[in-house]
């Protein structure tokens, strides 16, 4: 396949041509309900279905004048989902979702199907946006509409660090692994941050269509703490105040860059308190792709070719794992588990050892970082 067959693919994907009908979801929102943070909940107002996106669009505007007038409600926006018929829906599956605004108009959809809904990978395959289809950049203040099945619709206040790959960018992938290429919609997302990254919850993703200009003006001491944020994963803060040399181990080991996310379990800034007050502290790390047969035991020769045997002189340590989101090769918490026993027997005198474990978003390689300390 050439560049523009794989353009032209992206630019129009297939269709899905089976049976489908069209659900309809519009949301609303009252001034009173929003927080100090920007934050706020959503009225679901209405849900209808139609055999037609044209019916479904020829709805809007009338469902959204009758909701405002009859509760007071203001729009904040409705989404369309396409539903094959004939089909498993218990994981609410969609062949494509259209993202509409308070006036009607469309602002963004989905590009290639749900996984595991159709059945077919020739609709489930995403091939990259255009650069004009990529609404924000990072550091742009946005809101994310969360949708739970558990809870009220709700909108947060966040900041962008990562936008969707271009088509560019999905080319250069599909260069790399031809027919093995098998990216989906679980890659066309914004990543955003709540909060300071490392916190759990507060660095995440979530597709395109649910990501909007602010309805509400977001207060300058909030716009101020996104920033902020912003700024300590960009890696632009050091852990601690001045930039010493153990500073820079505590943001390398920890994770504090741009291409990282929380693991399962992740290590904070007070994890790294003790080696402001050792005697000595090291740093050591490793890495190996995916694909070898052993990575673990070629970290480990890699981190011995770099350093000798420094380690067996610490019983001190703090381990972070560098964890792959590959399709795959991602490691499960039990594997890692056992990546931690592993290594714990490859230290001489493992006496307190914290562990963390970050994950680097498109690596082809996992990568061990070890502090040690007395």
């Amino acid at each position: 396949m050439t560049f523009e067959e794989f353009k032209e693919l992206a630019l129009n994907p297939l269709e899905y041509d089976g049976g489908k009908i069209f659900r309809l979801e519009v949301f609303g929102y009252y001034d009173e309900w929003i927080n100090e943070d920007g934050g706020y909940g959503l009225v679901h107002a209405n849900t209808s279905y139609y055999t037609s996106l044209e019916e479904a669009q020829s709805a809007l505007l009338p469902i959204y004048d009758s909701v405002s007038k009859k509760d007071g409600l203001k729009i904040y926006c409705s989404l369309v989902y396409e539903i094959p018929t004939g089909i498993d829906m218990r994981f609410a599956k969609y062949s494509r979702v259209l993202s509409f605004d308070g006036e009607g108009e469309l602002i963004d959809h989905t590009l290639c199907a749900y996984p595991c809904g159709i059945n077919e990978e020739k609709y489930e395959i995403f091939r990259g946006r255009d650069q004009s289809m990529i609404r924000f950049q990072p550091g742009d203040i946005v809101e994310v509409l969360t949708l739970w099945e558990e809870s009220a619709p709700s909108v947060l206040t966040a900041i962008i660090t990562k936008t969707p790959p271009t088509i560019k960018d999905s080319w250069e992938l599909y260069d790399q692994l031809g027919e093995l290429f098998v990216d989906g919609i679980e890659s066309d997302e914004y990543r955003y941050l709540i909060g300071e990254h490392w916190l759990a919850g507060h660095n995440s993703s979530t597709p395109s269509f649910l990501v909007f200009k602010p309805h509400v003006t977001v207060t300058e001491k909030r716009q101020k703490e996104l920033l902020e944020y912003y700024r300590n994963y960009k890696g632009q803060a050091y852990w601690r105040q001045g930039g010493s040399r153990l500073d820079e181990i505590a943001q390398s080991a920890g994770g504090l860059s741009s291409n990282m996310c929380p693991g399962f379990k992740s290590l904070t800034p007070s994890d790294f308190d003790p080696i402001y007050e050792a005697t000595e502290a090291v740093h050591v790390f490793g890495t190996a792709d995916f694909f070898v047969e052993n990575p673990l035991e070629t970290i480990f020769a890699s981190i011995e070719e770099r350093s000798g045997n420094i380690l067996s002189n610490f019983s001190n340590f703090i381990i972070s794992i560098s964890n792959t989101d590959w399709h795959g090769k991602h490691l499960n918490p039990k594997r890692i588990s056992e990546w931690e026993k592993i290594i714990e027997e490859k230290l001489h005198n493992p006496r307190n050892v914290r562990w963390g474990e970050r994950i680097m978003k498109g690596a082809m390689f996992y990568k061990i970082d070890i502090v040690a300390y007395k």
